[in-house]
């Protein structure tokens, strides 16, 4: 059988009813769920993951603490399930259970776009490929493999707006509607606080009154009234027990992170505006042109609402860039409208397929692209045999990727040849999936400095010492979350002070201790982006 009708084949299989769906739902379970335990924790899951440990120990759901100080800067919805899903492993050194709850929220993200396109676009095909690019999209795929409170927020505000975009086109009084958006409302509330309303529900109203006009949401007020009152209701009870039980700490909160966002990782203004097509990862190229109005306003506005669509992502970023601390993960809102722009420009190249130049040249250049990275899948799995003395062809599973990727980059480049725009973009996605479980388990092989302390090694180590750590190095939330326990800084001249018994000394570099400490054991650890880090058991003697 010849490649072109090997291409016709899968080309004609693809446009059964029920085919895309079911490729799109493994799809966003392999981006969302493959290795989530590669990335290194940062300051972010420290506070989180402690956090959830310390719930389980001391049985206080209401009032989270880190290292027995309160801890209410953020929410505690993705905590409560994080200790759920410590709680269910029976262990918090677990990175992938800890990050259960982002994958979750992931899914349930991609779940609620699905819809919200769907109800925005009224079109099956634009919905699916929007969502294939959501989730393989860069910011996606990054944020799905954070135990942080981001993903959490926007993906019960997507949710949110979902049905709040059902209610507004809705004639009749649809009460389930209405209580779903005001759950999602609270529940995004509970996540991150006013974040995903601010940066993704304010600019989403904006773009709905300019276009569509306010008339017809003032005439729908007593179904938003109560999407209002559920809303904040459930907002503000967490807040509402803290502020009773600790008003002090409440208040002081309050001015701390209203300071921080003034004071902390501040950024110019255009600070944003070159990496919002980045976040989209291999789809940046059209996440730029989407964004160009002379460019994609004729060419969409015929199959997507683009005006408010447009409006909505240029709302997000320039109330982003409003404030002057910046992050890249905070441009997490800005990915849900810029990839149903996204979906319409690639549903829209799919139309005219080859016979027009600029669909004609954007097909080959993802096409070559694609070709290079699956190419480079087999390339890196070769070096990390070579490197690691095990050559990847004796291991069954790698010979099966080698050859699904070898396979796929002869498939599209095929497509490519005998002009199967669908067949071309399938290969795309199944590119990225493909990308995620076979290059992920090689990262630590060809980047020996790099990769988290080895948890449970640590924790062995250090968990028989009743003693509190000392620390000669200044060390971050998420070691002191390996080690299990809160890590006393001191100078080298406090070691002649402590107290007879056995301790455990963090050093960054090799230390000669006093003459009346032993040392025991001795651990190397590594670190990322840092010195080795040494542990010493220790005995002081009198």
């Amino acid at each position: 059988m010849s490649m072109q009708k090997i291409c016709t084949f899968f080309e004609e299989k693809l446009c059964h009813k029920y085919v895309p769906l079911f490729l799109l739902g493994l799809l966003i379970v392999i981006t969302t769920t493959a290795y989530l335990n590669q990335l290194d924790p940062e300051i972010m899951e420290g506070r989180n993951f402690i956090t959830a440990s310390e719930i389980i120990k001391t049985g206080n759901w209401v009032v989270p603490s880190l290292f027995g100080e309160l801890r209410i800067a953020k929410p505690p919805l993705p905590t409560w399930m994080t200790s759920a899903a410590m709680m269910l492993a029976g262990t918090d050194t677990n990175l992938v259970v800890n990050r259960i709850p982002s994958a979750f929220a992931g899914l349930f993200l991609s779940l609620a776009f699905l819809g919200l396109t769907k109800s925005l676009t009224r079109s099956t095909r634009i919905s699916v490929i929007s969502t294939a690019v959501l989730g393989t999209s860069y910011l996606y795929i990054f944020m799905v493999r954070r135990g942080t409170w981001d993903i959490h927020a926007i993906a019960y505000m997507t949710a949110m707006i979902w049905a709040l975009d059902v209610l507004l086109k809705s004639k009749k009084f649809r009460p389930w509607v209405c209580l779903s958006a005001g759950l999602f409302f609270g529940l995004s509330f509970l996540s991150k606080g006013p974040v995903a309303f601010y940066a993704l529900l304010l600019p989403f109203l904006f773009s709905e009154i300019v276009v569509n006009g306010a008339k017809k949401m003032t005439s729908q007020w007593k179904k938003l009234l109560l999407v209002g009152a559920l809303g904040l209701l459930i907002s503000v009870s967490w807040y509402v027990v803290i502020m009773i039980m600790h008003p002090e700490a409440m208040a002081a909160m309050f001015s701390k992170e209203t300071a921080a966002w003034a004071g902390r990782h501040v950024r110019g203004w255009w600070y944003y505006l070159p990496q919002v097509p980045a976040m989209l990862g291999l789809w940046a190229i059209p996440a730029a042109l989407v964004c160009i109005p002379q460019y994609a306003r004729s060419r969409l506005q015929d199959t997507i609402p683009y005006k408010q669509l447009l409006l909505w992502t240029v709302g997000i970023v320039v109330l982003l860039s409003i404030i002057p601390e910046k992050k890249v993960r905070y441009l997490l809102p800005v990915i849900i409208p810029l990839s149903i722009l996204v979906g319409g420009y690639l549903d829209y190249c799919l139309k005219h397929g080859f016979s027009f130049y600029g669909t004609k040249r954007g097909f080959q250049l993802y096409a070559v692209l694609g070709v290079i990275i699956l190419l480079a899948i087999v390339g890196v799995m070769w070096i990390a045999g070579e490197i690691s003395s095990t050559p990847f062809y004796t291991d069954p599973w790698q010979v099966f990727a080698a050859l699904c990727s070898l396979l796929l980059a002869a498939l599209l480049w095929t497509t490519a040849v005998y002009h199967k725009p669908q067949l071309l973009l399938g290969c795309l996605f199944s590119t990225m999936a493909l990308l995620l479980v076979t290059i992920p388990p090689h990262i630590k092989t060809l980047m020996p400095n790099r990769g988290a302390l080895p948890i449970q090694t640590i924790r062995s180590f250090v968990g028989n010492v009743e003693e509190q750590v000392h620390s000669l190095a200044s060390l971050k939330l998420q070691t002191q979350w390996i080690l299990g326990k809160p890590a006393i800084r001191i100078a080298k001249e406090d070691l002649m002070t402590l107290s007879p018994g056995e301790h455990i000394i963090i050093a960054s570099y090799p230390t000669d201790f006093p003459n009346n400490i032993v040392v025991e054991k001795e651990y190397l650890a590594r670190y990322v982006k840092h010195n080795p880090l040494l542990i010493y058991r220790v005995n002081v003697q009198n």
